[in-house]
């Protein structure tokens, strides 16, 4: 289709013909298709069907790497432009950065191929991985001419060993792609949770969209959803395709039964943390009016029974308004206590908590009650979440600070 390969460079690959596969991107926002990653192949007089690493195997040892890249590049722009039936669909297009450093890169190639071919440059998202590059001005540069230009800027592979976070506002992405690393098996492991976290919040707070690539697995996609990722790819939602008709085709429907059940599992979350939010607020209130008009003593009483109640309850202490700890923190049996770290201990009576959300936002709020966002303890260096509440009708304004561990269907 289009132009065709030199044959000089098909004969050094040991191949017929370039192919372009399409794989699909999700905007998980609207449940549609937003775009497609362009994918190289090559094909043999046989008719097999070589992988792109073997092909960029072959093209380093007949020094022909360049050739290569611009070949696949075109083959991708010419197929897609060809097929496309919407104005909204977004081509994703590889750029390998080590053409920046190797100074092999020809300033408006790129556009120039759009161009031929009635592409708007707003139509294509060029990915670069930024960890690869070490000429930083090179990167900065081309990120800014191809954004002029009109092209969106995507971090490819974000979250591997050598990402580089100042490299965020040198690149100032339009997308920033979650490596599969993080986001295959989230759902099973808490750590690859926070960082998937993390990085979505980073992408948010940078005004990047967050897309989840390699979700093979239904309940990564979930977690994937649940966290804020606006698009996602892999194959749950499609494989590589050899043509862009068969990639959507085979996305919708995929999506037909995905996104319904999709829709389904996050109410009931949503609903049971909301439920669980309710009655933790609920249970509390009980144990905060027995204190309300009780000696030290009997509070203390009340607290110990309080963090023997329930199993997500760590510990639980007295403050007053000004932030100042009135009790011990008192800790419910089996929570491991990091002694041994400096950071890592409860706090004590005199201890002052009057910077923590959980009192400051209470009290400058006026609100009854305060729950946090998941944090770190530093009594035991878990995920918990506070809740803070008034003592109704209590002579020193006490507020009862209890520790909840931080649940993934709770929090």
């Amino acid at each position: 289709m289009g132009n065709t390969p030199e044959p000089e460079l098909l004969g050094a690959l040991g191949i017929e013909a370039l192919k372009t596969h399409f794989q699909p991107i999700i905007n998980l926002k609207s449940g549609g298709v937003a775009g497609s990653e362009a994918l190289v192949r090559g094909r043999t007089a046989a008719g097999e069907i070589v992988p792109p690493a073997a092909l960029f195997t072959r093209a380093a040892e007949q020094n022909c790497r360049v050739g290569l890249e611009r070949a696949a590049r075109e083959n991708a722009i010419r197929s897609f432009a060809a097929e496309r039936t919407s104005e909204d669909s977004l081509l994703f297009l590889n750029f390998s950065s080590w053409m920046l450093d190797d100074h092999m890169l020809e300033p408006g190639l790129i556009e120039a191929t759009c161009r031929a071919v009635g592409l708007d440059p707003r139509q294509v998202a060029i990915e670069i991985v930024e960890a690869t590059v070490r000429d930083l001005e090179a990167i900065r540069l081309f990120a800014q001419r191809n954004r002029t230009a009109g092209f969106v800027i995507t971090l490819d592979d974000f979250g591997t060993e050598h990402s580089n976070l100042q490299r965020i506002p040198l690149v100032r992405p339009d997308i920033i792609k979650i490596d599969r690393s993080i986001v295959h098996g989230v759902a099973d492991d808490a750590y690859q949770h926070s960082v998937l976290r993390s990085v979505v919040y980073l992408a948010r707070f940078a005004g990047a969209l967050a897309l989840a690539e390699g979700v093979e697995r239904y309940e990564d996609l979930i977690v994937c959803t649940q966290e804020g990722a606006d698009l996602t790819q892999g194959f749950l939602v499609g494989r590589p395709q050899p043509s862009l008709t068969h990639s959507h085709e085979a996305a919708f429907t995929a999506l037909a039964d995905i996104m319904p059940r999709l829709r389904q599992d996050l109410t009931a979350t949503l609903r049971r943390r909301i439920e669980y939010q309710s009655g933790v607020h609920e249970r509390i209130q009980r144990y905060c009016t027995r204190m309300s008009g009780a000696t030290e003593a009997e509070r203390v009483a009340v607290l110990e029974e309080l963090v023997r109640s329930a199993d997500d309850v760590e510990c639980a202490y007295l403050v007053r308004p000004d932030g100042v700890q009135i009790t011990e923190t008192i800790v419910a049996d089996g929570v491991t206590l990091l002694h041994d770290r400096a950071l890592f201990s409860p706090a004590h009576p005199g201890d002052n908590h009057a910077l923590k959300e959980y009192i400051y936002g209470l009290i400058s709020l006026g609100h009854s009650h305060f729950l946090t966002d998941r944090y770190v303890s530093m009594a035991s260096g878990r995920n918990v979440q506070t809740l803070s509440t008034r003592l109704p009708s209590s002579p020193d304004g006490a507020i009862l600070c209890v520790d909840l561990v931080a649940d993934e269907a709770h929090g």
